[in-house]
């Protein structure tokens, strides 16, 4: 009885610190996303003369819609090589 108390007793501890385990990465992940959407916007303060919105994730990088001079632009936001691409007429 004690073995199979034991056996158990261990069993939950390994699920416990897999699941604490897979929480922690996903939070290094989640943190590790918040910096990279930092950086685009970053990004786009610093090197955009004109007004942005629209600024969501679009695969591993970022979109927005920029207004410059009366006219809006779609962009794409590469943080990890720090470009903005202009991709067309936002629509």
């Amino acid at each position: 009885m004690t073995g199979k108390f034991l056996t158990i007793a261990l069993s939950g501890l390994l699920i416990a610190g897999g699941s604490s385990l897979a929480f922690a990465q996903s939070a290094t992940n989640w943190h590790r996303q918040g910096l990279r959407a930092t950086r685009a916007l970053n990004l786009l303060e610093n090197r955009s003369d004109g007004q942005f919105s629209n600024f969501r994730a679009d695969g591993a990088d970022f979109a927005a819609d920029v207004t410059k001079n009366g006219k809006v632009m779609a962009v794409l936001i590469k943080p990890d090589l720090q470009q903005i691409q202009m991709v067309g007429d936002a629509g």
